[in-house]
């Protein structure tokens, strides 16, 4: 008999790496054979609720797709706000009963999706995660075997280690996407069981049905670049000398790749990142092209026809090196421990915003005139070798 499995949550569309994790998490889980259910990080009222629920229906129409207890819109104005936190003390506190915990207390396995749920030094953390462990600590109640899938972690402080140590330390595994943080992670909470495994958009499968390839691009090579001017979590823009240093080091690397010939394709792949890049954009008359998308299968196909990619956004270089195209990061050193890990698993160059911009172009120019064949051959079979293993540990629970 099929065994009933919840995973929580599904991501918005607005941020093309979200979705590729969504995705990801829902391809490795299905693999088990199991009655799939998905509670979204919406709830009805929120625009990304509709939208991403159509996009993933339309993938996997046998998924049944749940709206959030909670009300997590960052966006709105106080009142939303205050009314937002009132509703979730309610609801964490068991004033308010919902339906989240009926099919938690039902299910065999509870799973939480990857990401970078591991961080805590703020108070905005601290509210953040006392509303995404409840979905845990329901699976604690009643004796739920409960799963963390792929994450990464930034700063925890005693507050956050006090949040986050019950749920982290009952859970029957945790997987962490790269050294770093396992190495951190272990420290803080020596008796979790933690394993490591890649990012869940790995696991996406190929869905050629589901696409068209609208992009036909110049003859010309193509290098893609991917801007990002936000704090961890996209919660607000970095300081402006930090935009002036991103446009200005881009604006001499895209120079000096137009002057060997290339031609730039400028993704946006999160909705935050438009303004900058429009402003990038504006500094060239020709061989810069700008596209906007979200869908991660569209996204597979863009980076695919790349020589390379140069990413602030970490999963445009994971969608680039899954499809063996190479890559080179670039960093604020604030978002945590999970863009460094991932580049040094997959022995992949990255600079942060403080470094100087002829050390880029230094390490474009080896990569675009060497054959990247074996690194891609290497990069492919870590890639198969950890899907397979979290499928085979998975089988065995």
């Amino acid at each position: 008999m099929k065994k009933n499995v919840v995973l929580l949550y599904s991501y918005g569309l607005k941020n093309g790496g979200d979705m590729a994790i969504t995705l990801g998490a829902i391809d490795l889980l299905k693999n088990m054979d199991v009655n799939l259910k998905v509670y979204s990080l919406f709830d009805k009222s929120h625009p990304q609720y509709q939208q991403s629920n159509n996009f993933l229906k339309n993938i996997h129409p046998d998924i049944e797709i749940i709206e959030s207890p909670f009300t997590l819109n960052r966006e709105g104005n106080m009142s939303q706000k205050i009314k937002t936190y009132f509703n979730g003390i309610r609801i964490i506190s068991g004033l308010k009963k919902v339906q989240l915990e009926i099919d938690i207390k039902k299910s065999d396995f509870v799973f939480f999706n990857g990401g970078n749920l591991f961080r805590a030094s703020s108070v905005t953390d601290y509210l953040r995660l006392s509303a995404l462990m409840y979905p845990l600590r329901l699976a604690q109640k009643h004796n739920v075997p409960y799963y963390i899938l792929p994450q990464s972690a930034a700063k925890i402080d005693w507050i956050g280690k006090l949040l986050m140590g019950s749920p982290i330390n009952s859970a029957n595994k945790i997987w962490v996407r790269e050294n770093i943080s396992f190495d951190y992670l272990n420290k803080l909470f020596p008796k979790a069981n933690i394993d490591k495994n890649i990012d869940l958009a790995f696991n996406i499968k190929e869905n050629s049905g589901h696409i068209k390839d609208e992009y036909n691009f110049t003859k010309k090579k193509c290098v893609a670049i991917t801007l990002r001017n936000q704090t961890i979590g996209d919660l607000e823009e970095l300081e402006e000398n930090k935009n002036k240093k991103i446009l200005y080091v881009f604006k001499k690397v895209i120079n000096n790749l137009i002057e060997k010939n290339h031609h730039i394709l400028l993704v946006v792949q999160t909705k935050k990142d438009l303004k900058i890049s429009e402003r990038l954009l504006k500094e060239f008359k020709s061989d810069v092209q700008l596209i906007e998308e979200y869908n991660p299968f569209k996204l597979l196909n863009i980076y695919n026809k790349c020589e390379l990619i140069i990413g602030m956004r970490l999963h445009s270089i994971i969608l680039a090196i899954s499809a063996g195209i190479p890559a080179i990061g670039f960093f604020d050193k604030s978002w945590g421990f999970k863009n460094p890990g991932i580049m040094e698993k997959f022995e992949m160059e990255y600079y942060f915003i403080e470094n100087d911009h002829h050390e880029i172009i230094k390490t474009m120019d080896r990569i675009l005139n060497i054959d990247n064949l074996d690194h891609k051959k290497k990069i492919l079979k870590i890639i198969t070798q950890e899907k397979e293993n979290i499928v085979a540990q998975l089988s065995n629970e």
